[in-house]
């Protein structure tokens, strides 16, 4: 009876039961939310250190970083952290003034 017992132990070991699952990658790492400024469309690209970004669609560069307003329920061109330091309503929404933020629901293209 023992010998059945460690057999099994020794295949649960060797099958591999114990391993962790595989990670899930988040498909929005290295991802953020851009507005196109010909078509106002929010959109999803690399996050870039350029800015305005270019589309990869157009080759022009019209993309910029977008602001979520919880209110209107809509992503809107980010002010430039220098226009926020000189004017702190530059970070309110200009329709509602709703404060604006980072998180909102991404839109579902994604470039």
């Amino acid at each position: 009876m023992r010998s059945l017992g460690w057999c099994g132990v020794w295949l649960l070991v060797c099958l591999g039961c114990g391993e962790s699952p595989a990670p899930v990658v988040d498909p929005r790492l290295g991802k953020m939310v851009y507005i196109d400024q010909e078509t106002h469309v929010a959109v999803v690209d690399n996050i870039s250190t350029q800015t305005p970004v270019i589309h990869p669609g157009t080759g022009r560069a019209t993309l910029v970083p977008a602001s979520y307003c919880k209110t209107c329920k809509k992503w809107l061109p980010a002010p430039s952290i220098e226009v926020r330091e000189r004017n702190p309503a530059a970070g309110k929404c200009p329709k509602c003034g709703d404060v604006l933020t980072l998180d909102g629901p991404w839109p579902e293209t994604f470039l």
